[in-house]
């Protein structure tokens, strides 16, 4: 059900997130909140960064329609091959789909990433350390080191990456190195964003960021939140 209806997934449902996958109410505040501000996607291109398994990936995908186009930038490895399983097992969405195995940055090079095959959803890259005030520090003492490949979203854009209507923004508190990375690309081009900011301090730089380049941001409600993980729309 929701913005993905239709398409298939590889689930336990006896997981929460994976039934809410199933059920269509993961995350389902973005959405309602893009139709609030009449937010079109029919034809658009959408940047999923942050991608995890591709659920969002392929709710774009099905939004967008056969003329629009969906960016896909997961750095994990067993995210990438989840991922990979969905796009394969949706044929008609996954040809709206340019999957990225880089992550996005302040810089293009590389940097360290962190991640676990136990907890796929919290790989960071390792620029300030763990990402929230959600889970002990000591969970993350056992997490995998990799070097992985980044590039900054201007480099995308100039490379002949899709410029995007919709960026979906989930990079587990690397969202300032992002956005730093994404300043022509604010300046000229002045998508919508969907972020979901990881601390205090991120939050802080985020809005001075994007009020820079002329957004409004709202804080999105969403029982996900904590006391310093937030959920923000930004609008041009």
């Amino acid at each position: 059900a929701g913005p993905a209806r239709g398409a298939y997934l590889y689930v336990d449902i006896a997981r929460a997130n994976d039934a809410a996958w199933v059920g269509g109410s993961y995350d389902s505040f973005i959405y309602r909140a893009l139709a609030t501000a009449g937010v079109d996607l029919l034809g658009a291109t959408a940047w999923d960064v942050g991608a995890h398994i591709g659920y969002h990936t392929l709710a774009f995908a099905s939004l967008v329609g056969p003329m629009g186009h969906v960016i896909a930038f997961e750095p994990d490895p067993d995210n990438i091959a989840r991922l990979r399983r969905h796009l394969a097992k949706n044929p008609v969405l996954a040809d709206r789909v340019q999957l990225r195995t880089e992550a996005l940055s302040s810089c293009d090079g590389q940097q360290v990433f962190r991640h676990s095959p136990k907890f796929p959803s919290r790989g960071y890259l390792d620029i300030t350390g763990p990402p929230s005030d959600r889970f002990p520090e000591k969970e993350y003492a056992d997490y995998e080191t990799m070097t992985v490949e980044v590039a900054r979203a201007d480099s995308m854009v100039k490379t002949g990456v899709p410029v995007p209507n919709l960026i979906k923004l989930d990079v587990e508190g690397a969202e300032v190195e992002v956005l730093q990375g994404a300043q022509e690309l604010l300046a000229k081009y002045m998508p919508v964003l969907a972020v979901e900011v990881h601390s205090i301090t991120c939050m802080f730089h985020v809005q001075n960021i994007l009020i820079e380049y002329g957004y409004g941001v709202r804080l999105l409600d969403s029982g996900c939140a904590s006391s310093s993980r937030a959920f923000v729309l930004a609008t041009p």
